[in-house]
């Protein structure tokens, strides 16, 4: 297999390897994937970036990943984490180990079934459209208390005959209404802050 078979591979499979250098620098060790292009200004392989300048997303992951760098180290992963890369913020997993004594990184983005993020984003936008369908219902209960108020004065009246019947079928369609408002859910309590 040629080197460029696996620049193309790693390219396509969305993964880039960057090595850290002993002046804190990394070097793109594959052609940047896509994603990662802006980062690096469409940089070729064996371009040179601080975290600070390509990668301030991986401050974190770079702390926590010397003990993966020691030539006695086992890799570790890290992620997903959420990392702003140019205009987009994406889904990654890095993977830090020490191979021959050379401490790299591989960075690979996660889409489809690996970023939950559309799906809890699906779930928050349910949960708010619950929330709002329970102020709506409770916003209900103040008419239907005056509704029982009038519907009492009605009932305490003296009516003819076909008005109190009239005013007996509104009285039970309201205790129909009232009980099926009884039976949803109260709205959320609201914690003060």
């Amino acid at each position: 297999m040629t080197d460029t078979l696996f620049g193309h591979l790693f390219r396509a499979l969305d993964l880039a390897i960057v090595e850290r250098l002993s002046d804190g620098l990394f070097q793109l060790l594959t052609p940047a994937p896509v994603w990662l292009e802006q980062a690096f200004e469409a940089a070729p392989a064996g371009a040179r970036a601080s975290v600070d300048g390509a990668f301030p997303f991986l401050e974190d992951v770079v702390h926590q990943a010397r003990a993966a760098w020691r030539p006695d180290g086992t890799p570790q992963s890290f992620g997903p984490f959420a990392a702003p890369v140019g205009d987009e913020e994406l889904l990654l997993r890095a993977t830090a180990l020490n191979v021959e004594g050379r401490t790299l990184l591989v960075l690979e983005r996660l889409q489809g079934v690996a970023d939950a993020r559309p799906m809890l984003q699906k779930a928050r936008e349910r949960m708010l459209e619950g929330e709002d369908l329970v102020r709506r219902v409770h916003a209900l209960h103040p008419p239907a208390v005056a509704i029982d108020r009038t519907i009492a004065s009605l009932r305490a009246a003296a009516l003819p005959a076909d008005q109190q019947a009239l005013v007996t079928a509104l009285y039970e369609a309201n205790e129909r209404l009232r009980d099926a408002l009884g039976r949803l859910p109260a709205p959320p309590v609201r914690q003060r802050r």
